[in-house]
């Protein structure tokens, strides 16, 4: 989808910049230089289009934006009474040299009511600074004997260091535009259409060329031949293509995403045809074999740096997500694992603590070993439902909740209520048996069968 926005250049390379959206923290991508205007410099605000896809946002061409014009006619001009402003003048008041402030008498005197007729008596009588009690053996207000004494707020565990996001995948297009240059003039729109689409591309532009000649009165162009051209142009662009992406998985190896790597070297069996290819194909089959134990022993580092910091559910995440399918923690990290995530299942815990914990243990490794240490004496209708949804993965957790794990799938799980007992009911008689068959006489018997 083409979208319009407003991007910042960060930084500078050999051949391409780094942007990031007007306004935002971290960069966003990179462009290449070609596209970036020669008076543009590195803070820059400039004008972009882009394409959004699912893979990101990838700008097609880059703009100075235009300087807006100031209309003058269109500002109104304040003139004025011409009079001069009064200023608005305060004085604060202060102490002065006797002790008073803003009139009033001193702290030793007192006030008094005038009374007619009569003698004044004092008001308020305060007591002069050297009767005073300090302020740690003053009286508080009421009786503190009731109040619930405050709970020590706990200190968070400390944050566990995230590493780096691996970088996307970015090849050039050296060996494509090669490609594509070095072909005749007349299979290079081909070429292009294949490197942007695919066969499914070259087919829909030979029907729209076709739908305008016969809107102009044309003969339609000969679609089989060209398509048959296409079909035998598709390896050498794919292989082209392959050898881009491969040479940029070789420089980015150490920091590319293993998606990406996995990716190139899964599609070397269709292109490493020759000596060089095949070369450059062991090199990233080692390089993906190297880059898979190291972030295995990533996982389970930062599963064990969880756990020591008491970062449960962080440790539960993380282990639910292996960088490969059929790698496993051990045994003892399981049982350790396993042992703290039942302690965080605790009665003590609130309802919201208790729903988090427990999604985090029903897709970890260790769903069918933890055992809560208790459950909330009052759960939420939020934390019975999610237990309910996941009971079928954590059979012994839902069993403390008292949920029917063995109810089928489509009907909805209750509580296990035992079954009223059924009042006791006198047995009913038998009916009687059926009279004995009849058996017919001799006589007729003999006859039936003469």
């Amino acid at each position: 989808m083409a979208i319009r926005i407003d991007i910042e250049l960060t930084s500078c390379r050999d051949d391409e910049w780094t942007w990031r959206a007007a306004g935002a923290r971290q960069p966003r991508g990179t462009v290449a230089a070609a596209l970036v205007p020669s008076e543009a410099e590195v803070g820059q605000v400039l004008r972009a289009e882009a394409d959004q896809g699912i893979e990101g946002i990838e700008i097609t061409a880059l703009s100075l934006p235009k300087e807006r014009k100031r209309d003058d006619a269109s500002r109104i001009q304040i003139t004025g009474s011409g009079r001069p402003d009064v200023g608005v003048s305060t004085n604060l008041s202060g102490r002065d040299v006797e002790g008073q402030r803003g009139g009033r008498r001193p702290a030793g005197k007192d006030r008094t009511d005038r009374k007619a007729g009569g003698e004044g008596k004092p008001r308020s009588k305060r007591k002069p600074p050297g009767e005073r009690k300090p302020p740690g053996e003053r009286k508080q207000r009421g009786d503190s004997s009731g109040r619930a004494e405050r709970r020590p707020r706990h200190e968070p565990p400390p944050e566990v260091p995230k590493r780096p996001k691996p970088r996307k995948l970015r090849p050039s297009r050296v060996r494509r535009d090669a490609l594509i240059a070095g072909l005749p003039a007349e299979l290079q729109p081909i070429a292009q259409q294949l490197a942007t689409g695919g066969m499914p591309a070259v087919r829909t532009a030979l029907d729209e060329q076709n739908a305008e000649a016969r809107a102009a009165g044309k003969p339609d162009v000969p679609a089989d031949g060209l398509i048959a051209l296409a079909e035998e142009l598709l390896p050498r662009v794919r292989t082209a293509e392959w050898l881009d992406r491969a040479e940029a998985a070789v420089k980015q190896l150490d920091d590319v995403s293993l998606r990406d790597l996995r990716s190139v070297v899964s599609a070397s069996g269709d292109h490493a045809r020759d000596k060089s290819t095949r070369a450059l194909a062991d090199a990233l089959r080692a390089g993906l074999t190297k880059r898979v134990e190291q972030s295995v022993d990533e996982w389970v580092d930062d599963v064990t740096q969880a756990l020591e910091v008491g970062r449960v559910v962080r440790a539960l995440r993380v282990a639910s997500r292996p960088p490969e399918p059929q790698r496993a923690l051990s045994g003892d990290l399981l049982q350790r694992l396993g042992d703290a995530a039942g302690e965080a299942l605790s009665a003590d815990a609130t309802s919201d603590r208790w729903a988090a914990v427990f999604e985090a243990v029903s897709f970890s490794p260790v769903r069918k070993l933890v055992e809560p240490a208790g459950i909330p004496p009052s759960p939420s209708v939020a934390l019975i439902d999610a237990v309910t949804k996941a009971a079928p993965r954590t059979p012994q957790i839902a069993a403390c909740f008292g949920i029917d794990v063995s109810a089928p799938p489509g009907s909805p799980r209750r509580r296990l209520v035992p079954p009223p007992p059924a009042p006791p009911s006198s047995p009913s008689p038998s009916p009687p048996p059926p009279p004995p068959l009849a058996s017919p006489p001799a006589g007729e018997a003999r006859g039936g069968d003469s």
